[in-house]
């Protein structure tokens, strides 16, 4: 029996595996407790500071026992786990239950969510999610990051598994935590589905499919949970969710419904899924006008989603009221004198909201907005409108739907006909978010996110409001602004 020999003793009982990284072994601490230890053979470029990302004490991610070098090998010691998530997957031989990958991509973003801003794996794949101590487990740390430390073709190739491969991947640039969030979204697709969203099968078709194709429709699965693997594949990394925000979102995923949501427990809530298809550019060096091209293509693509659930309640609902449909996103309701509706999607410019020596606080990529009209009554007063931008008003280059709403200033002496009301990212409203005294518009509704889990409450506010101007109560707000907006943007 061969020992290899650091700080302790390891001995090898038989070998497990061989690929592009070396050998993996199963064998014996000093103490007879089983663990795996895989051989690394140096290459040229392998920096020593590089190898190995000790995350020892995350939650779910497989401690490392010892690392050290051995003959001509970069060694890691870790302990024997249950089986990986392939071989629970190719075991189970079809998709797996809806409930049992909750659990699976709970555990995945439990590690992620700790190891935000911290580390990147750059390489998850079922392969490397390994069940020890009854949780699913990052394994590898640290594997991908020595492969590209190298000069090792064949070992590059397997640094960036072409299935699991995010975008940016592609196209040559610096890997973060959407990385993996990508990934996780791959693995989740193949979980539910029992396929990859991408097939391939060569490197070349994988990289096409990446960077220009969208995956297949998830419609006959859970609702929540396909809209959320969805945005977990949107080719821009700054329009995926956090695995902090996917974790939270999954953790309630059986929670009771709102108000709102029991009142429309009888009507199908289908969620048309209504793709923008939009060239995700693969060159290297991306300018930002095509960056903001991406992630505008994924923001229309989550508005869809978002607009589109809250027309097809609405017309389950009330379905007296006349439907004026031009997209899932744009549309238009009209019951008696009373109108509910959406605007266009645009895309916002690069200096939408700078205003004169105040640059933008942040950045919009794209805009659109949502109303109630009825009949003007003694006080001239219409309805209200809102808006919905797709910014990264909260934290920077996080982007996310947002509403908001505009008043003008009490000194103006003006009150709009809509109460607060809708504003396009522009000068105005850029003047609205500076310190600057004596503008016309200010504030009027805290930018407020309505995507990625925070849906049922702008439904539920929406669809009050209709109720209330259908039912000849929706009044101009008794103070302004209604909701406080301070410190709801960063500055």
């Amino acid at each position: 029996m061969e020992t290899i020999k650091l700080s302790h003793e390891w001995h090898i009982v038989s070998q497990l595996a061989a690929g592009g990284f070396g050998k993996i072994h199963a064998a014996k601490s000093e103490a007879g407790d089983n663990v795996v230890v895989k051989l690394i053979p140096k290459m040229p470029g392998g920096d020593r500071e590089l190898l190995f990302e000790n995350l020892t004490g995350t939650p779910n991610v497989l401690p490392v026992l010892e690392t050290g070098e051995w003959d001509d090998f970069w060694v890691i010691i870790m302990p024997r786990a249950d089986e990986s998530l392939r071989e629970h997957f190719n075991k189970y031989g079809r998709p797996l239950p809806a409930d049992e990958v909750i659990r699976i991509i709970i555990d995945i973003t439990t590690a992620l969510a700790a190891l935000q801003d911290k580390a990147v794996h750059r390489d998850l794949k079922p392969e490397n999610v390994l069940l020890w101590q009854d949780h699913w487990c990052l394994a590898d740390f640290g594997i991908a990051r020595y492969a590209e430390a190298t000069t090792s073709t064949e070992t590059w190739k397997y640094a960036k598994t072409w299935a699991y491969a995010a975008p940016e991947q592609w196209r040559g640039e610096r890997a973060t935590s959407a990385t993996d969030i990508y990934a996780t979204g791959i693995i989740a697709y193949e979980l539910i589905t029992g396929q990859r969203p991408f097939k391939g099968p060569q490197e070349h078709d994988y990289r096409d499919q990446h960077l220009h194709q969208d995956p297949a429709s998830l419609k006959g699965y859970p609702t929540l949970l396909a809209a959320l693997v969805i945005e977990c594949l949107y080719k821009a990394p700054g329009a995926r969710p956090t695995a902090q925000n996917i974790l939270v979102r999954l953790q309630r995923f059986h929670t009771p419904s709102s108000i709102s949501a029991k009142r429309l427990q009888q009507v199908s809530q289908t969620v048309t899924e209504e793709r923008a298809h939009r060239e995700a550019l693969a060159s290297i060096g991306k300018s930002d006008a095509e960056r903001r091209a991406a992630l505008a293509s994924d923001a229309e693509q989550s508005l869809n989603q978002i607009l589109g659930t809250l027309k097809d309640r609405i017309s389950s609902l009330v379905p007296q009221a006349t439907l004026d449909e031009r997209s899932p996103s744009v549309w238009r309701f009209k019951l008696d004198e009373v109108e509910f509706g959406t605007y266009e999607f645009r895309q916002a410019s690069t200096s939408a909201l700078d205003s004169p020596g105040f640059p933008a606080p942040f950045q919009v990529i794209g805009f659109s907005g949502i109303y109630v009209g009825i009949p003007t009554d003694e006080y001239s007063y219409e309805g209200r409108s809102h808006a919905l931008w797709y910014c990264d008003a909260a934290v920077a280059g996080v982007y996310r739907w947002f509403e908001t709403a505009f008043m003008c200033q009490v000194f103006s002496g003006r009150r709009g006909k809509k109460d607060p009301f809708s504003l396009d990212p522009g000068t105005e409203a850029g003047k609205a978010l500076a310190p600057i005294m004596g503008t016309e518009f200010q504030i009027a509704w805290p930018f407020t996110p309505i995507d990625q889990g925070d849906e049922e409450e702008f439904y539920e506010r929406w669809m009050g409001w209709f109720a209330d101007a259908a039912e000849g109560k929706l009044r101009h707000p008794r103070h302004m602004p209604e909701r406080d907006p301070k410190d709801s943007w960063r500055k």
